[in-house]
């Protein structure tokens, strides 16, 4: 695989928190992100705005836009999650962005400013949370994400996939989490999705939640338009429905047979899910 899949940092890289304000309880936790980064030879910069529960979206594009204009900043890493993402979209400068471009890595909420990011300006970001690296125990993820950094190696993007319908899949790698996904349907920072391969993963929803979801992705066209679709894991469907059942459901209201279907257990809110690059091309198969 290509370096560039490892996305190689060795200075500066900026810590902020576009989605949900960070929770003063897990300030240690944070801290310790940072020292295991510094481990790595990285220095953080980190947003005035994380902790600020009364933070306007203005001030996180502000903080956000702060990072791609440092140039000592390489990559930022977004280490929130939650519901008010979306927000920032409108006060982002995307001229600035494509001009200074750097990788941004979030997950889950950041599903909407990662896809937005690619919407507008064409360049990708890397669908990961970092904390992965100390809320997995094992050390399996601080090794993944410092072979990363470090450019030794790919595993933390060395997805394993098997194909449900078809034989390949081939194209640029758009979505992530279903539900943010979805908060940026009829905005101009929803890629399109003519000739793209979509993603989709949840951590929450029940089966009706997910069943709603999926189609209105279908009403809105979405599955007549892609390539392939990629299914990552719907954490608490997997576990109530069972992973087999949530996979038939999904291909069932997606109703398109001709359309090439991957799923991974490498990709989702697991602590041990893998990194992806949104907004880049893919090939399964």
């Amino acid at each position: 695989m290509d370096s560039d899949y490892r996305c190689p940092v060795r200075g500066k890289v900026g810590l902020v928190a576009c989605s949900d304000p960070l929770k003063a309880q897990y300030r240690d936790q944070d801290q310790q992100l940072k020292d295991l980064l510094g481990t790595m030879g990285l220095k953080t910069v980190e947003s005035p705005v994380m902790y600020d529960r009364a933070v306007t979206y203005d001030a996180k594009a502000v903080a956000l836009m702060n990072m791609y204009l440092n140039p000592d900043v390489e990559a930022i890493f977004d280490i929130s999650g939650g519901n008010l993402a979306l927000g920032v979209l409108e006060h982002l400068d995307y001229d600035a962005i494509a001009e200074c471009y750097k990788p941004l890595w979030g997950y889950s909420d950041l599903t909407t400013v990662i896809n937005g990011i690619y919407a507008k300006t064409g360049m990708p970001s890397v669908l990961y949370q970092v904390k992965n690296a100390i809320w997995d125990s094992s050390g399996t993820q601080r090794h993944r994400l410092s072979q990363a950094i470090s450019a030794e190696g790919d595993e933390l993007f060395r997805v394993s996939w098997r194909m449900l319908q078809g034989r390949e899949i081939d194209g640029v790698l758009i979505g992530g989490n279903l539900r943010c996904l979805l908060k940026l349907s009829g905005t101009e920072f929803m890629p399109r999705m003519t000739d793209k391969v979509l993603l989709l993963e949840s951590r929450g929803g029940t089966e009706e939640q997910l069943r709603s979801m999926l189609t209105q992705m279908r009403i809105q066209g979405a599955f007549g338009e892609i390539k392939g679709l990629v299914l990552g894991t719907f954490t608490e469907a997997d576990r109530t429905m069972g992973r087999e059942a949530v996979l038939d459901m999904v291909l069932g209201e997606v109703d398109n047979p001709d359309l090439p279907v991957a799923a991974t257990e490498d990709v989702g809110h697991s602590p041990l899910s893998r990194a992806i690059w949104i907004g880049k091309p893919i090939c399964i198969g």
